[in-house]
């Protein structure tokens, strides 16, 4: 069953950064060539640096590593000063009907596929190589896996809905409204982690993500948080 648990993030510091769409992209496997420049374009600290860098080689990891630990030493990334869960919403119109799909962003702890994490597709090798390569010289995770489940009892849906202080997080992009709140409550978290502990997951997108995150593990088990 899914074991999941809250970390320490790391996100733009919002007294730097007061326009997220500037800095925010899509998964890198939808990104064209086009859109990769534009982004480069938005912001000089547009997230297109770290996930998808345009230097030819092994020079994009090396890049995008460079990128990440000066954003860091610069505080344009800060880490989270508690172990959070992240609950995010998107609120959009969809046909003629006011709409909030939510979500959470928290760790959850690697296992084979077929177990507690369902696969439903194939991946391709190369990329898994680019994914490994970046998280190798990066020696970080730069990228989430959108995942389901089933829950009759909607608890994450009840702890959005008593949700009570502003955002952290507030921009609207392409007609969708995101909102992203850090949760440090933690009965809420807990509450959370044993209504996930009975359940499987299925990977809607980010198959080759995971299988890098686990082949880093097994390369990698000494390392904290590998797992």
């Amino acid at each position: 069953m899914a074991n999941i648990s809250p970390f320490k993030g790391w996100r733009y510091n919002s007294e730097l950064i007061n326009d997220y769409t500037k800095v925010i992209v899509p998964p890198y496997d939808v990104i064209t060539a086009d859109e990769q420049n534009d982004y480069y374009n938005t912001s000089p600290y547009n997230y297109i640096r770290i996930n998808l860098n345009r230097s030819k080689g092994d020079g994009r990891y090396i890049d995008s590593a460079k990128f990440l630990e000066s954003w860091k030493n610069e505080s344009v990334l800060v880490e989270e000063s508690y172990e959070v869960i992240y609950i995010l919403s998107q609120s959009f119109q969809q046909d003629g009907r006011s709409v909030d799909r939510v979500g959470c962003i928290c760790a959850l702890e690697l296992t084979e596929l077929g177990d507690t994490v369902l696969p439903h597709e194939q991946t391709i090798e190369k990329h898994l190589d680019d994914r490994y390569r970046l998280m190798e010289t990066t020696k970080a995770n730069p990228g989430q896996i959108f995942m389901c489940y089933q829950d009759e009892n909607l608890v994450l849906e009840k702890m959005y809905a008593t949700l009570q202080n502003d955002p952290d997080i507030d921009c609207d992009l392409d007609k969708i409204r995101y909102r992203l709140w850090a949760v440090t409550d933690l009965e809420s978290i807990n509450q959370f982690k044993a209504c996930m502990s009975t359940k499987d997951v299925v990977i809607a997108d980010g198959h080759h993500r995971y299988k890098t995150a686990l082949r880093f593990y097994r390369n990698n088990p000494e390392i904290n948080g590998a797992d």
